[in-house]
């Protein structure tokens, strides 16, 4: 696949993925490259929590995604 779409997303974290999603993602992935794969976390509801925090800390997640982050960096609004 990346012959033919380039590398645009550097890492995708799917949380509270259902477990047909992820029993479905464990059939797919063995078709998937080795640098596809390692850019891509499938998490149940259970580990969803710890894979955010580790992927965006409080400080830099808006207060509505449990984060504590009351407004965008200047430089980040500028280009929103």
């Amino acid at each position: 696949p990346d012959r033919w779409y380039p590398e645009l997303v550097g890492r995708v974290a799917c949380v509270n993925a259902p477990s047909l999603f992820a029993a479905v993602y464990r059939v797919v992935h063995p078709w998937l490259s080795d640098e596809l794969r390692a850019r891509i976390e499938v998490h149940a509801p259970a580990t969803s929590a710890a894979a955010v925090e580790a992927f965006a800390p409080r400080a830099s997640r808006p207060a509505v995604y449990g984060g504590s982050c009351e407004r965008l960096p200047d430089d980040v609004a500028e280009h929103t």
